[in-house]
């Protein structure tokens, strides 16, 4: 799928071929962690007071999403090689990961969806608000640390670093306000560029590859 066209692809594949061929270079574990993780929270909130579901699915929804997509960045074993192809290494990271996003985004509909349905959350818009702002933190913080590492072992740790730095001390600062969303969204977006930046620097990732 590395090709000099527009996207990477060949031009007579549809939209469920690259869909379907994007999915299995994410790897069925960085998927499996968000439709795990969703189940497990099914049966968990069954016997959790409801005033816990929309906390919780904000809080563990985002972070497995985070160390799925510590996974993708972090998890290219031939990066070496990779850069060597026609395809630019980050516009196949691009793809990968957009993957990943679509399928967090159906995962997480669907789990509000329900428990919207249930009873068990009132205001699914502010739950689906708060899991947003914490899942593109993770994200800029999964890409930017995997960049150039070779290994998702060390992003999936800053990943949960950052995600017990937005629980415990930024929502703590700014406690019942919708700033802690905007703070979180902001810093995971400046991230993503700068981590952008860092992958259209070659050099950087062939020293990073051979390290």
């Amino acid at each position: 799928m590395n090709l000099p066209v527009p996207l990477g692809y060949l031009p007579h594949m549809d939209l469920g071929s690259m869909a379907g061929h994007e999915m299995r270079r994410c790897g069925m574990p960085a998927l499996a962690v968000l439709t795990g993780t969703a189940v497990a929270l099914g049966v968990v909130l069954v016997v959790l007071p409801s005033s816990w579901a929309g906390w919780l699915v904000a809080s563990a929804l985002p972070l497995a999403f985070g160390m799925a997509a510590a996974m993708v960045a972090g998890g290219e074993d031939a990066l070496e090689l990779h850069l060597t192809l026609p395809t630019p290494y980050p516009r196949t990271l691009r793809r990968r990961l957009a993957v990943l996003v679509g399928v967090a985004a159906v995962v997480l509909a669907a789990v509000v969806g329900v428990l919207s349905a249930s009873g068990r959350v009132h205001d699914p818009v502010q739950v689906l608000v708060d899991a947003g702002s914490v899942a593109i933190l993770l994200l800029g913080t999964a890409v930017y640390a995997a960049v150039g590492s070779g290994s998702p072992g060390a992003p999936s740790a800053v990943v949960l670093t950052a995600w017990l730095a937005k629980l415990l001390v930024l929502d703590g600062a700014l406690r019942g306000s919708g700033t802690a969303a905007v703070v979180a969204a902001g810093a995971g977006l400046a991230l993503l560029l700068v981590a952008g930046r860092r992958l259209e620097d070659s050099e950087h990732l062939m020293r990073a590859a051979v390290a």
